[in-house]
């Protein structure tokens, strides 16, 4: 086990944890598997991602993940917003040219998984299994680049998109409110809202009395990967589908037709916005739907390659959480030695809670006493007392009261009841279950570009997005009035009756 007493190198100096200076990048509710970052932090900055393969002449130094959140340097924020103004000078279109870069790779990802399908992993040597695994974690460092990937929270999303919406705002008047959903809307329909089609497609042909068992089989094969998100997740069962075609059926015929209505493409007249803006939207629809293909063809990736890592952590007596709870290296050499170099008690502390921090040369990664110190270190406790808090409307609904149910990961969502409000730091594929049964969804995290706020639109769910504090204030059993036409988010009642 690392001890933040020991230094660790970068480029040959020593360097104390302490003395980093964080930027918070965004929380995603609890801690990706330590195998992820260590492969998108780690690589992408040994590598040189962000140079190679997106021409962005900046290079990261640390990524940080701990309590669920992920953060790069003060420094790395600050170079990047320098180089990234420089770079508008002579390419204007780099974000949108951005966006096909990443589309491209992830291409190359599903082409890449689907030939790995239903292959016999137990007839592949413990070398060829870790060759498979460093391909496919180094495929994760080229979609995302970190420290790349942060921009477009902290500079495209919160600088230049919402300075778009303030001048159209005031440009628009009235009018503004009935343009904003084509402005916002991707490129192309996410595959969460594909699926959504299809199913609702498949409830009418139930209720009007077709016989649709194979066809929904092969829905359930076609998508049964989106619920997952990267390493965490299991798909969907086909019970889950078929339960989620009862809850569309008992729609009734005339709302499903309304909502399949409300998918179709929202088209954007062009001619109400000038060059300038123009090009913004079109860099908008371009990434927002870029990052969303990201997350589903990740989770493709897994769900087709699982056997891959099931095979791999058997081979070492771990069950796959404890697997993806090691580092590349540390997969390597146990593969090599035939036996964990991990013991199962620190990849369980691994799964539970941890701080990794990643260098182009190594990640230094601890659990513990040691974890809990450094979170305190780098983050604010909140103000317990507050009573009413505000965030950016994505989805409007007017103002609904529930119960609060707090989710940050995947395995927990099972619990999430139909009515309830669900209250994240952010969500993501694998939230797609709990978003159709909340009353009304609430982050921390996110702006109009957001996995919720996208989903939520799709789902027509009020929707109240970068709060940052929500899950900090609230907690599981409070009721709350949440007004989803201005933002506003007030505690009626805590769980504990105060």
């Amino acid at each position: 086990m690392t001890s933040l007493n020991m230094l660790f190198y970068i480029d040959k100096m020593k360097i104390d944890p302490y003395k980093i200076k964080w930027f918070y990048g965004a929380n995603r509710g609890k801690n990706h598997a330590a195998l992820f970052i260590d492969a998108v932090g780690r690589l992408a900055i040994k590598n040189k991602y962000p140079r190679k393969l997106y021409n962005f002449p900046y290079e990261g130094k640390f990524y940080l993940q701990a309590n669920g959140s992920r953060c790069i340097t003060e420094e790395d924020h600050d170079g990047m917003i320098e180089v990234t103004e420089e770079i508008l000078k002579e390419r204007p279109d780099f974000f949108y040219t951005w966006g096909e870069k990443m589309e491209d790779i992830a291409n190359d990802i599903r082409e890449w998984t689907d030939n790995l399908k239903n292959k016999n992993w137990h007839q592949r040597t413990n070398e060829e299994l870790f060759g498979i695994i460093y391909e496919h974690c180094d495929l994760q460092a080229k979609l995302w680049a970190v420290p790349l990937a942060y921009l477009y929270y902290f500079y495209f999303n919160d600088k230049i998109v919402e300075e778009l919406i303030a001048d159209l705002k005031q440009k628009l008047g009235n009018k503004f409110d009935d343009v904003l959903p084509s402005i916002v809307a991707q490129e192309k329909m996410s595959e969460i809202a594909m699926e959504k089609k299809e199913l609702l497609e498949l409830a009418i042909k139930e209720i009007r009395g077709d016989k649709i068992e194979k066809e929904l089989k092969d829905h359930w094969k076609k998508f049964a990967y989106l619920n997952n998100y990267y390493y965490w997740g299991g798909g969907y069962s086909l019970a889950d589908m078929e339960g989620r075609l009862k809850t569309e059926v008992e729609k009734g015929e005339n709302t499903i037709s309304e909502e399949l209505e409300e998918l179709k493409p929202k088209i954007l007249d062009q001619s109400i916005l000038d060059d300038a803006e123009k090009n913004i939207v079109r860099s908008m629809k371009k990434l927002s739907h870029a990052f969303q293909y990201n997350d589903e063809t990740l989770a493709y990736a897994i769900h087709n390659i699982r056997g891959l890592y099931n095979e791999s952590a058997k081979r070492l007596g771990l069950t796959y959480n404890q697997f993806v709870e090691l580092t590349l290296p540390e997969i390597e050499a146990s593969l090599r030695k035939k036996e964990s170099t991990i013991a199962k008690a620190d990849l369980d502390e691994r799964f539970k809670d941890h701080v990794l921090i990643a260098s182009g040369d190594e990640s230094i990664l601890f659990t513990g006493e040691e974890c809990r110190r450094y979170v305190a270190h780098v983050f604010k406790e909140e103000n317990n007392n507050v009573k009413e808090f505000k965030g950016s409307v994505v989805f409007k609904g007017g103002i609904l009261q529930g119960e609060v149910h707090i989710i940050s990961h995947a395995d927990e969502i099972s619990s999430f009841k139909h009515g309830e409000i669900l209250v994240t730091a952010m969500t993501n594929p694998s939230f797609v279950p709990a978003m159709q049964k909340a009353k009304a969804i609430v982050t921390n995290d996110g702006g109009l570009l957001c996995h919720a706020a996208i989903v939520s639109r799709e789902l027509k769910k009020p929707c109240i997005v970068g709060t940052k504090i929500a899950t900090k204030v609230l907690k599981d059993g409070d009721e709350v009035e949440v007004d989803a036409d201005n933002g506003i988010v007030k505690i009626i009642k805590k769980s504990d009756g105060q």
